[in-house]
């Protein structure tokens, strides 16, 4: 399942659009003439803090990954010495040695937490390493929350599905039609937003085919590991994970958790530089509030996504804002199913439709051109005895000419709300603090 964009935040270290909750980042950190860096929008100094606080508990969770899985490990190993000197023999394995290998592997994956940590001080400006140092090293008995928690693990299985060469089969069920239609309908040079874009990839992707790629994403964790896959720079195959390893269930082969992982499978620098008429850029920030602005009316040639339309709270609005950058004749190219990723959050605004109500919604602004079921998985583990099988709708939608109209509520009401008591409790605390002091 891909990751669930569960708060309005932004990264960043790359490009945001007008509108659009991003950090200052820091100048030249995309480290290339091809991505577009800088901010052309300022926080207040609220919200600047408010976005740092977030960062900095997305970081310290990338910090604390091992410590994270301690308690696990240890039921792991209290569970498996509770075994009788006949059922060990009849496992074949030594516990302690079992454990061990277990450990060893852990602290690998601890070691690429850390770069993505270390990396993560490019994003918001630091003087100096010891600074940065600073800056990544959680406060003392900091403990990362349970989201935070889950999207490291599942940063670890991202990889696997974007930079490796096991990932090869799902970049074909879901990357392939996409990049084949834009040929088919966009001329090469065209501009192209690929929305969603995780570890980057599939705009590295898009560039390659000879496009204007603009990433857009807002999840941190993703962030974080695309500004190492994409602007860091990596030669083939030099970096390891073990995306796996407490993944105990469903295993066929015994020591499937144990595998490592090896990327990434090509070099960014050496594929992007592939195509001399493409060129690729990264845009962080919600993907309404970015792109809404009247800069990107009528702007763009295509929108490409892969497992995305799903990630609104209110589609409709994603459908305006789609329609809004698309210029007419331009199309928008589709690919995954509607699992709607805030429809289990209670603290979100989720609205839930069927595919029969979306197509119809999309026609105010499209004509669909090609529509098809295609199966895919994404972040599937190929050693599992189990497997989650999508039956995705790929389509491909040509913007018409009707202008864009409609207004819709914000969909961060919820969220406004909480924050706006958070606040007040901070501000009622702060007064009794002052008035205590004062007696």
């Amino acid at each position: 399942m891909p990751p669930t964009r569960s708060k309005k935040k932004t990264g960043g270290h790359k490009k945001a659009g007008k509108g659009s909750r991003a950090a200052r980042p820091k100048d030249g950190c995309c480290g290339g003439d091809d991505h577009a860096c800088g901010d052309d929008g300022e926080l207040d100094a609220e919200d600047y803090a408010e976005e740092k606080r977030h960062f900095d508990e997305v970081v310290w969770s990338f910090e604390t990954y091992s410590d994270d899985f301690q308690v696990e490990l240890q039921t792991l190993e209290t569970s498996l010495m509770s075994l009788s000197s006949e059922e060990l023999q009849l496992w074949g394995r030594n516990p302690e040695e079992y454990m061990k290998e277990i450990r060893e592997r852990m602290a690998v994956n601890q070691r690429v937490c850390h770069l993505l940590s270390e990396v993560s001080t490019q994003m918001f400006e630091v003087s100096s390493p010891r600074t940065a140092a600073r800056a990544i090293k959680p406060p003392k008995g900091h403990q990362s929350q349970p989201r935070n928690i889950s999207k490291v693990r599942s940063t670890l299985r991202q990889f696997v599905r974007e930079w490796s060469v096991g990932g090869e089969e799902e970049r074909r069920q879901c990357f392939e039609p996409v990049i084949d239609a834009l040929k088919r309908y966009v001329p090469v040079g065209g501009r192209v937003i690929v929305p969603g874009c995780g570890m980057g990839r599939s705009v590295l992707e898009v560039c390659a085919a000879g496009y204007e790629a603009l990433g857009n994403e807002f999840s941190y964790h993703m962030l974080i590991a695309s500004n190492l896959m994409l602007n860091v720079g990596l030669d083939k195959f030099t970096m390891k994970v073990y995306p796996y390893l407490m993944s105990l269930g469903g295993r066929k082969k015994k020591d499937a958790h144990l595998r490592g992982i090896e990327v990434p499978d090509v070099s960014a620098y050496d594929m992007a530089c592939s195509s001399e008429s493409g060129s690729m850029g990264m845009s962080a920030g919600e993907f309404v509030e970015t792109f809404r602005g009247e800069e990107h009316l009528n702007a763009w040639d295509a929108v490409a996504s892969i497992f995305f339309i799903d990630t609104a709270k209110n589609v409709v609005q994603y459908i305006r804002v789609l329609a809004h950058c698309i210029k007419p004749g331009g199309v928008f190219i589709n690919i995954g199913p509607l699992l709607w990723h805030f429809a289990e959050n209670k603290d979100d605004i989720s609205i839930e439709l069927s595919w029969q109500d979306v197509r119809p919604l999309l026609e105010v602004y499209f004509d669909i051109v090609e529509e098809k079921r295609l199966d895919a998985n994404y972040a599937a583990n190929l050693d599992s005895l189990s497997e989650s099988l999508f039956h995705c709708v790929f389509y491909v939608a040509r913007r018409n000419n009707r202008p864009v109209e409609g207004h819709s509520n914000s969909v961060y009401v919820l969220e406004e709300e909480e924050e706006k008591r958070r606040r007040q409790q901070l501000h009622n605390s702060n007064d009794g603090g002052r008035a205590v002091s004062k007696s």
